[in-house]
Formats: structure tokens, C-alpha cells, sequence
């Protein structure tokens, strides 16, 4: 009986100390980092000289009649730097339509962003001298392929599918961890053209939001096969946050 006692003894104080300290039930995994690659600086110097200006998050407000003004957009965006290897390197933004352009079920889109304001992303290029929308992966494809180098690679798969990039992960003592180790984004050339690992956050829905990561092939005609997403953790004070 004493023994008994003592074991259940020991049994709460484990988990009060546990209870205390979260990160000591869960190990945290081992990080692989990597060096983010050196790209171009993605160009969208036409759209300046026609006008438009950038606010601190990206927005860009083009005046009235101008040629970007024109293009049938509910919001033009700056794209995210790492797409600075897309070859031909074609001034770029994203072509972004609110439920004002809602493409239904044209599937005349790359992907979706947003939650509650709901986006679907195009992009709009400047090409032979003339703005031009790219409202599908189709399109897309044919005006980038042949992809022909690692840095094209990663550009080109992140801009058409709207997953993350990342170099710069930590691993939080107060997350909680479904794998013992995580890659940062890498690249490798295969025989068919490129393996490559990327990541997606869940920040719709309630929670738990978990951080997945989503490694999938690019061939050089420009295809694109995505494996299934694993979750690698989450934040436990978001399982209970809706967002919207």
C-alpha cells in the first residue's frame, strides 16, 4: 500500500512539474537549417512609371485610366521576393479577385488566399511591351517553362501554388511537435527536373493550426505534383482562435 501511495505521489508531481513546464513532455526536434538562395529583385518598375504606388504591405493604387488601372483586377499585389527567379523575368505583380470578380467555377485562378476576405490569385505581367493577365496555371506555365535551374524552380513552384518559402524557422520550447526533425525549404535536381519542400500555415478555421510542410516535384516542362501535407506543430494558444 505504501508503494502504491508513493508511485501516485510521484504520478502528481509529474504532472503539476509538467504542467509547469510544457516543453518537458515534448522534445523538441532536430532543426535543418539552410541558406536562402540569392535572387533578383523582382521588377515592378512599369507599374511605378505608370503611376502606381505601393502602401507598406504591398497594395498597390494605380490612377484612374492608366494601363494597370485597366486590367481586370479587383487588387494588384507586389509578389513576395523569392519569386525573383522566375524566368523570363517579366515585371510581375499578383492579380488579385475580391467576391466583385468571384471566378466561380471557371477555375480562372492559381489559387486561393484569405479567409473571410477571400482572394483568387492571377498575376499580371508586363510582356512585348503589354500588360497581360495569366488567370490560369495553364497559362502560367507556358509563358515560365522550361524550368532550367534549382533557384527558377523554387520561384516557379511557390508563385504557382502559393505555399511559403522558409529559412528562417525556429522551433519554440512551448510548441507542440508531431515529427523529431524539420527541413527548411531546399531544392534538389532530379532526373525528371526538381524535388523541392515547402511549408503552409492553417490560419482558417478554428484551431488547432498546425504549420505543415508539403515537398512535391516541378518537372521542366513546368508540371507540378504536390505529396500530402505533414503536420510538423502548432502554437497551443491558437487551438482555441478562429480566424476569418
Amino acid at each position: 500500500m505504501k508503494r502504491l501511495t508513493h508511485l501516485a505521489l510521484q504520478a502528481a508531481c509529474w504532472i503539476i512539474l509538467l504542467g509547469l513546464c510544457p516543453a518537458c513532455a515534448n522534445k523538441l526536434p532536430e532543426l535543418i537549417q539552410h541558406d536562402p538562395p540569392e535572387l533578383p529583385v523582382v521588377d515592378i518598375s512599369p507599374f511605378i512609371w505608370d503611376g502606381c504606388q505601393s502602401d507598406y504591405i504591398g497594395n498597390l493604387t494605380c490612377p484612374e485610366g492608366s494601363p494597370p488601372a485597366a486590367l481586370d483586377c479587383s487588387f494588384l499585389v507586389t509578389v513576395e521576393p523569392v519569386l525573383g527567379g522566375l524566368q523570363p523575368a517579366y515585371p510581375i505583380v499578383k492579380c488579385q479577385l475580391g467576391y466583385d470578380r468571384y471566378p466561380g467555377d471557371s477555375g480562372n485562378f492559381l489559387f486561393e488566399e484569405g479567409c473571410l476576405d477571400h482572394r483568387w490569385v492571377q498575376y499580371a505581367i508586363l510582356r512585348d511591351g503589354q500588360y497581360q493577365i495569366l488567370p490560369t496555371f495553364a497559362e502560367f506555365q507556358a509563358a515560365y517553362a522550361p524550368i532550367e535551374s534549382p533557384i527558377e524552380a523554387l520561384s516557379y513552384a511557390v508563385a504557382a501554388t502559393g505555399l511559403d518559402a522558409r529559412f528562417d524557422l525556429e522551433t519554440p520550447p512551448e510548441y507542440r511537435y508531431e515529427v523529431e526533425k524539420i527541413d527548411e525549404t531546399w531544392v534538389e535536381e532530379t532526373d525528371f527536373g526538381y524535388r523541392i519542400h515547402l511549408f503552409e500555415y492553417s490560419t482558417c478555421g478554428c484551431g488547432p493550426h498546425f504549420f505543415d510542410s508539403i515537398a512535391g516535384n516541378v518537372t521542366r516542362s513546368g508540371g507540378i505534383n504536390l505529396d500530402a501535407p505533414v503536420h510538423l506543430f502548432r502554437d497551443p494558444h491558437m487551438d482555441h482562435v478562429c480566424g476569418d
